[in-house]
């Protein structure tokens, strides 16, 4: 193991000494992440998910359906079962809650949705007077604790493997430039090995990936008081496993790329796209529908949409079966070719 040490510190030091490569990926990151959570706090939220309890033959419940389904953004969900209603209100999975009854209009809502609250008051108070005239029922608000989430933490574990998918493949650059270099092959002649040189080089990586999410965490602790309401082990298995697939990806690029220039005009078109259109700072459900189906064909769009859950909603990684297969399939599959065509030296 003291080889593999040995190549840990090689690529720690190579690392540390490319000072823009080391700006970029630490700090021009992590100011963005500040900047777009205290500029577009609360706004991310293109779909308005309203849950309604009761009140089924309500003059004023068949009036809101007619009033709402002519609303593009709006999404209705009926509810039979109260306790259903007030678990997905808790859990975040609706904006606003409206329970009805011939007597009494209750509108449920997080302080965090004070803008939608109004909304829907005023829409329901218009509702309420189309339906009994001139003596409507008072529509209360109740102001609930609910899991419903900031912009800031929408983006956060989005930006988290994002970040992270940008030091897998700036990896992937530098070896490339090594090689170019011939550095790699003078490794060669030494009694080191292949998988303890890409042990080395992965583990570097690896621990690289460990510092800048610990950072990022901090600031978005920090700064916006953001923590994660899942399973802490559910999101680092999420963490470490996107690391190690992005690492490897960068090393499948170095061996697919014969100059450094090559190398980059891919990394900017597997990178830059990914930002708009894998839900790491937009939903996907905002995009059109061509796009969207685009998006899933890139890794990043699977990792961002289940970090987010786990981190966020506390959902179980069990209920990702199809995406943790996925997963691994893929993983093996960039495994495998990554150091069946690694290489020393360009072909002559």
């Amino acid at each position: 193991m003291t080889k593999v040490f040995h190549i840990f510190k090689l690529f720690s030091k190579i690392f540390i000494k490319d000072r823009f490569n080391l700006f970029m990926i630490f700090f021009f990151n992590a100011f963005i992440m500040v900047i777009f959570g205290i500029s577009m706090e609360n706004r991310y939220e293109n779909d308005v998910n309203i849950g309604i309890y009761g009140g089924i033959n309500n003059k004023v419940y068949k009036q809101i359906v007619t009033d709402f389904e002519s609303q593009k953004n709006v999404k209705l969900k009926i509810y039979g079962d109260n306790e259903k209603f007030k678990n997905d209100l808790e859990n975040g999975n609706l904006t606003l809650g409206l329970s009805i009854s011939d007597k009494k209009l209750s509108l449920f809502a997080d302080n965090e949705r004070a803008l939608w609250s109004k909304f829907l008051q005023s829409t329901v108070e218009v509702a309420a007077l189309k339906a009994y005239g001139v003596s409507p029922p008072v529509v209360h608000i109740v102001s609930i604790e609910t899991r419903n989430k900031s912009y800031f933490d929408f983006f956060f574990p989005g930006i988290l493997i994002f970040s992270i998918m940008q030091v897998g493949l700036s990896g992937g650059i530098m070896l490339l430039v090594q090689r170019t270099k011939g550095s790699l092959k003078r490794l060669k002649i030494t009694p080191l090995r292949k998988w303890e040189f890409l042990l080395g080089y992965v583990s570097c990586y690896l621990c690289i990936m460990i510092i800048q999410v610990l950072g990022y965490y901090g600031i978005a602790n920090l700064i916006f008081e953001y923590s994660f309401y899942g399973s802490l082990t559910n999101v680092i298995t999420l963490l470490i496993g996107s690391s190690v697939l992005f690492i490897l990806l960068g090393i499948l690029l170095c061996n697919a790329c014969n100059t450094v220039e090559n190398g980059n005009n891919f990394n900017r078109f597997f990178v830059f796209p990914a930002s708009f259109i894998c839900g790491v700072f937009i939903p996907l459900s905002s995009l059109p529908e061509i796009v969207q189906k685009i998006a899933w064909f890139h890794p990043l769009t699977y990792l961002v949409e289940v970090t987010r859950k786990v981190a966020n909603y506390n959902e179980a990684l069990l209920n990702f079966q199809q995406y943790i297969l996925g997963y691994i399939i893929m993983t093996s599959i960039i495994a495998y070719f990554s150091i069946k065509t690694f290489k020393w030296k360009e072909n002559s």
